[in-house]
């Protein structure tokens, strides 16, 4: 049985693909980009093949796509909390 992966490369990439060893397959992206982050797995539905899955996603994020399964993303910012939050925190649940 495949599992259809999502993984995020180091060149800040997604990859899409059907694996029977999601971690793996994790590990030889990680080995041409430096570093990879699994970021999500799933079966496709009933009645609908791994391959399909991804085809029908391919057609969505046609205008992201760098290869076949390899798509550009844009960054999402993170924010660390500030010091205000991390103090009103520990206050307000460790007293």
């Amino acid at each position: 049985m495949k599992i259809v992966t999502t993984i995020l490369d180091g060149s800040g990439q997604i990859h899409i693909s059907a694996t029977r060893a999601p971690d793996l397959h994790r590990w030889e992206i990680s080995a041409r980009t430096g570093s990879a982050t699994l970021i999500g797995v799933t079966l496709a539905p009933s009645g609908l093949s791994p391959e399909a899955l991804i085809a029908q996603t391919d057609r969505r994020l046609t205008g992201a796509r760098v290869v076949p399964g390899a798509y550009a993303v844009a960054p999402l910012p993170l924010f660390a909390p500030s010091q205000w939050q991390v103090s009103f925190f520990a206050s307000a649940h460790f007293s």
